[in-house]
């Protein structure tokens, strides 16, 4: 009976690619490839395998062997460039929302200070305590407002953590 070499084959029935090895077996002709010609058959069996697990360590912590993501064989040129329009896009969205923000903020802070100075125009000079009473009423809205909005910012800070 002769007996046949074959090559080891992969979870999908084919030939193992170079990236398909695991980090932690490479073999001799994979050290050879990533030294000098010559070096190994100079070294002794204990300084070989100490390169040997050197390399592994660094082929590990550099991500040399590492298997390939499925997904990222199938990404085209197509892909990439699809992906790049649709982040400058979504970046372009973001900008405009927060222009069109800050817009409403000048103009409600504008409203508030319209209707404030015309308060003060004409109440103080007609009846002061209404005026004062009318201060107390707009600063107590107000420090409800910024109360609810600081709690609400604290609760969703302190549910983050």
């Amino acid at each position: 009976m002769s007996e046949e070499k074959t090559t080891p084959k992969n979870d999908k029935g084919n030939e193992p690619k170079p990236n398909d090895i695991e980090p932690t077996e490479l073999s001799s002709p994979q050290i050879e490839k990533l030294l000098p010609p010559g070096i190994i058959e100079k070294l002794s069996p204990e300084d070989k395998e100490t390169i040997e697990v050197s390399l592994s360590n660094f082929s590990m912590s550099s991500g040399m062997f590492r298997p390939v993501n499925p997904i990222a064989e199938k990404i085209e040129p197509d892909h990439i460039t699809t992906i790049i329009k649709n982040a400058d896009e979504d970046s372009n969205r973001e900008y405009s929302d927060r222009k069109s923000v800050r817009r409403y903020t000048v103009a409600y802070l504008s409203i508030g200070l319209v209707a404030f100075g015309l308060l003060t125009y004409f109440l103080v000079n007609k009846d002061a305590n209404i005026y004062f009473d009318a201060i107390k009423i707009i600063a107590a809205v107000l420090g409800g407002f910024g109360g609810g909005f600081g709690l609400g910012y604290y609760k969703s800070k302190k549910e983050n953590k």
